[in-house]
């Protein structure tokens, strides 16, 4: 019995433990068949060979598909030439944009296609065509920045990079590393090219402002005259500015097709902003289109360019849209405000003291002495004639007494003493008279009353 039993938990123990290694070998199966990679195949190649090595999105298991993709694939430029790089399987069969950088070793590739449902489980998006150069074993690295689907949902993926060796005797004669310059990225003119822009052609134009130190303005990214047929598409912008004036806090999508951006990446420190987006669109946008605002601060003063470069700009078939760049121009000011506007009435004030100055009183004091010099030697030779005279030049002294100065300088040869007694005679026959009544009606009031008699009126 002890023996049957000891077989029976042997046996037990042995299904448990096969059933919990397949569930656990499932379970492993299932969740590394669950995870996209971006994968650059590996190869082997003589020095002088010409290799193709293909690039691969694998177990995509997103209901709707893949849509879109932007790589960016790094290398060691000792260790092969980059003859061409051609694009994938339909419906990646063409390209956004591709570009080659041989000087720094980067590869620039993107795509977007219009297919609903995208294509589900493992595609070549990319083929690279190579020439081997250097003896060694040489990594060819991808860096993910846009993998969607055909919802614009972002799509998790792990980045596999591939290896190169490169060993054996060489084959044939290694061609010379040429220029660094792209023969597969689209013409791009400089941004230096701001002056004319066609009227029927596309341009990519950065807003200008001008702000103070401390201030910020929303300066808007215009992809201008979009002509193409099946309309704007996808973008792949890169944005440069002189972090000492001015500095990005923001950067936000504009247009309804692009109001959220795909990548947006800020680095004040080095001066550059990197964005990106696309739309499943159809037809695109056309005319001119707002895809970003970008919100800067300035830092110091001075007048700092805004530089855009387009890495991809395209439509929604695919087709590359060429466009001229507009740089944009950010005028900061100083902080110190100008003087203020008090200084203005200031002069104003100045000539009030001088309007009181300009009736100087020097002018009166010399003909003041003069009146009364005169009557003191006119009453000694016509006593008479003086009283009988004043009567009629009564209304001349009740306009204003002080123009006595200008008849004594009208009547300047001879006749000057006879307008000098009336000036003085006014002012004292109304007092003697009055003076005289009051003192006859005294007396004959005293008369009256030592009379005993009340005066009769």
């Amino acid at each position: 019995m002890r023996l049957l039993a000891i077989k029976k938990r042997i046996f037990y123990t042995l299904v448990v433990s096969f059933l919990l290694v397949n569930l656990g070998a499932s379970f492993n199966i299932s969740a590394f068949a669950q995870e996209t990679i971006v994968e650059v195949s590996s190869a082997t190649a003589a020095p002088g060979q010409q290799i193709q090595i293909p690039v691969t999105v694998k177990n995509i298991t997103a209901e709707t598909g893949l849509c879109a993709y932007d790589f960016q694939i790094t290398y060691d430029i000792s260790a092969f030439q980059v003859n061409n790089v051609n694009p994938g399987d339909p419906p990646f069969s063409s390209f956004a944009a591709v570009s080659v950088k041989e000087a720094i070793g980067t590869i620039y590739i993107n795509a977007i296609h219009t297919q609903v449902p995208g294509p589900i489980g493992s595609i070549i998006v990319a083929r690279i065509n190579l020439t081997a150069i250097s003896v060694g074993n040489w990594p060819i690295n991808v860096n993910i920045t846009t993998l969607a689907d055909v919802n614009g949902s972002n799509v998790a993926a792990v980045a596999a990079p591939g290896t190169l060796t490169v060993s054996g005797a060489p084959v044939g004669t290694v061609p010379a590393i040429p220029s660094p310059t792209s023969t597969q990225a689209p013409p791009q003119p400089t941004a230096t090219a701001t002056a004319s822009v066609p009227t029927a052609g596309t341009s990519l134009e950065v807003g200008s402002a001008t702000l103070s130190v401390g201030t910020t303005a929303r300066i808007p990214i215009t992809v201008k005259n979009i002509s193409a047929p099946s309309g704007f598409g996808a973008y792949d912008f890169n944005l440069s500015f002189k972090p000492e004036g001015v500095r990005v806090d923001k950067i936000e999508g504009a247009n309804e097709a692009f109001g959220a951006l795909e990548v947006a990446n800020v680095n004040n420190s080095a001066g550059w902003v990197y964005f990106n987006d696309y739309t499943i669109q159809v037809p695109g946008p056309k005319g001119d289109v707002i895809v970003a605002y970008v919100t800067v601060r300035g830092m110091s003063p001075g007048r700092w360019p805004l530089e855009i470069k387009a890495t991809t700009l395209s439509a929604s078939n695919g087709d590359d849209i060429p466009a001229v760049l507009i740089t944009g121009n950010i005028a900061v000011r100083s902080t110190s405000a100008p003087p203020p506007p008090p200084t203005t009435p200031l002069p104003w004030l100045t000539p009030i003291p001088m309007i009181t100055a300009t009736p100087t009183p020097t002018p009166t004091p010399t003909p003041v002495p003069m009146p009364s010099a005169a009557p003191t030697s006119a009453p000694t030779s016509p006593p008479t004639a003086a009283p009988t005279a004043p009567v009629t030049p009564e209304p001349v002294v009740t306009s204003a007494p002080r123009p006595v100065a200008t008849p004594t300088a009208a009547p300047a040869p001879v006749p000057s003493p006879t307008p000098e007694p009336p000036a003085s005679q006014p002012r004292n026959w109304p007092l003697i008279i009055g003076i005289a009544a009051l003192a006859i009606g005294i007396i004959i009031v005293l008369v009256f009353f030592l009379a005993g008699k009340k005066p009769s009126l």
